[in-house]
């Protein structure tokens, strides 16, 4: 996905949110992972970040600060993760062209990093989506079902 088309994406969904919705920022973060097709755990703030921190659900890796919002730029989905909040990191407007049909929306739960205060980032971890952390094994050695058996371990 571009930064345009990520940018577009976080911008939608925050204009179709509801209002109960936007008041909570896992409930946020969540919506607006699901319309970039991505994964993200279910739960509190908390239980969210300590999934992630796992290393180990569906894509997500963690990153820096820095790396977050490059990752965004390039249009990665990015979010930043504390016991208090989860933010979804966008691009910033210099990476993402204006040529989106819906208008620029504003929440606090969507944000580039430099427009977060520094001392929110303290407790913050930062995690992108990795798409090509997914491998997929072409069935050339085991029929179709080789990917599932290897991740299994099926012989």
């Amino acid at each position: 996905m571009t930064s345009s088309q990520y940018n577009n994406v976080v911008q939608y969904t925050l204009a179709n949110m509801t209002a109960d919705d936007s008041t909570d920022s896992a409930a946020v973060a969540r919506k607006i992972m699901n319309n970039c097709g991505v994964g993200f755990p279910h739960g509190d703030k908390l239980e969210i970040m300590l999934t992630l921190l796992s290393e180990d659900y569906m894509g997500w890796r963690s990153c820096t600060r820095t790396d977050a919002q490059q990752m965004a730029n390039n249009g990665v989905a990015t979010i930043g993760v504390s016991p208090e909040m989860v933010v979804v990191i966008k691009p910033e407007e210099n990476s993402a062209p204006a040529n989106s049909l819906i208008s620029a929306q504003s929440s606090e739960y969507a944000v580039t990093v430099s427009e977060l205060p520094l001392a929110q980032t303290y407790n913050m971890a930062f995690f992108n989506y990795s798409a090509d952390s997914t491998t997929t094994v072409p069935p050339s050695t085991g029929g179709s079902t080789y990917l599932v058996d290897k991740l299994t371990g099926v012989q």
